[in-house]
């Protein structure tokens, strides 16, 4: 791990009325995000690994065990036996406590609760958050039964929380296993696991629940709350067992599904729509839609095929985007050509009424600008203010794209 650049950083506090939670919240930015941690081999190999993971190699498993030592009573090779203390802070070996034993079910510590998020209408087994960078400690799993909560760097699950899905909510009724160690209080768990449903499922800038025995150490408290989910430390109270309610965010999964597309797998995409297994228009975790993954992995024939299987060519992510608006972002000519090949509209806009061809003419795509026009795009056609393609070209001293769009016009 790093080190602090200055020990005797006073960290800030937020005051109740400035922050959505209503309580004074510590702000742990400015030691933990100069923070940065010395990954391993090993370590590497394993976040690596959750690119592509639905979470089905996850399931079934208890608190202890990994994929690899899947049901063995000791752990092999693969997984770091760092034996780190919760409470030593001095440096971050990517776990949190120490490596938890495998149990089994007769012995397996549960912990009963009610904790309660909103989701989408049907929530898919799938992953709920997967490691970007070193500093994401946590990967998140749901098999449809259960939630696991997996130790990012060494793929070892250290609790699972048994769910009840209604439409549009997801109700936590029992966790087994520990976040920290298994002599954590039973609140602390509920708090833990409330914080990483918050914090990385939900994407929130959650308070961390930080250690009440630290409360007159705060920049100690600050790497602490580093070890435990990296720069997800952003803010923190001194409340062990704190649980603060969702802020508005909804729960998706990314599927099977997605990940088979982002593959290339066309016949288990085929098996997926052919068996009605999910939505052919789900939406991900990331907020895109199945055609919106085809586009992003390259994979041109697979757009083809959600096509033919009646996925929504023009169905919008998220943040509001339809596909082409996307690809033409991308400079993908393959992307929009295949999209306008397959019916996509090219008048649709976005929030702020930008067309695929707003775009191509803000970036001089002179090409993609062309395939649009062919297509039925209007270079008049104006924006929410007032603003068209041809205005655009103008604006950026395009002669070339202004004497297209005037052409055309």
């Amino acid at each position: 791990m790093t080190q602090i650049k200055d020990s005797a950083t006073q960290l800030p506090w937020i005051r109740y009325d400035r922050n959505p939670y209503g309580v004074p919240l510590l702000d742990l930015r400015p030691i933990t995000f100069q923070l940065a941690s010395d990954v391993g081999e090993i370590a590497l190999k394993h976040l690596d690994s959750y690119s592509l993971e639905d979470g089905a190699t996850f399931s079934g498993l208890l608190p202890g065990e990994s994929p690899e030592n899947r049901g063995n009573d000791e752990n092999n090779g693969d997984t770091d036996k760092s034996n780190m203390d919760k409470r030593d802070t001095d440096q971050d070996d990517g776990h949190f406590g120490s490596l938890i034993e495998p149990v089994s079910v007769e012995t397996i510590r549960r912990v009963p609760c009610e904790l309660s998020y909103e989701t989408v209408e049907k929530l898919y087994p799938g992953s709920l958050f997967v490691p970007q960078t070193p500093e994401d400690r946590w990967a998140i799993f749901f098999d449809g039964g259960y939630i696991y909560f997996v130790r990012s760097w060494s793929r070892q699950l250290v609790a699972r929380a048994k769910v009840e899905l209604t439409p549009h909510q997801l109700l936590i009724t029992e966790i087994e296993g520990a976040i920290l160690e298994e002599f954590e209080t039973e609140n602390q768990t509920i708090a833990l696991v409330n914080f990483l449903m918050l914090s990385h499922v939900l994407g929130e800038s959650a308070p961390v629940p930080l250690l009440n025995e630290l409360e007159s150490d705060p920049n100690r408290a600050a790497v602490w709350a580093f070890a435990f989910c990296g720069h997800k430390a952003k803010v923190g109270v001194f409340a062990e067992d704190a649980i603060f309610p969702a802020q508005g965010g909804i729960i998706r999964s990314t599927t099977a599904y997605h990940i088979a597309i982002a593959n290339d797998d066309k016949e288990s995409v085929k098996l997926i729509l052919s068996q009605n297994w999910v939505d052919p228009n789900v939406i991900a975790q990331d907020g895109f839609t199945p055609i919106h993954w085809a586009l992003y992995t390259d994979h041109f024939e697979m757009m083809e095929l959600l096509a033919d299987n009646g996925v929504d060519i023009n169905a919008y992510s998220l943040s509001q985007t339809t596909p082409l608006m996307d690809a033409v972002e991308l400079r993908s000519e393959k992307g929009v050509h295949t999209l306008l090949t397959l019916g996509a509209d090219p008048l649709l806009e976005d929030q702020l009424g930008f067309t695929a061809l707003h775009r191509a003419s803000a970036m001089g795509e002179l090409n993609i600008a062309k395939a649009l026009l062919l297509a039925g795009s209007d270079p008049y056609q104006a924006n929410k203010a007032g603003i068209t393609a041809i205005d655009l070209a103008k604006e950026k001293g395009n002669s070339a794209m202004v004497a297209l769009l005037s052409e055309q016009a």
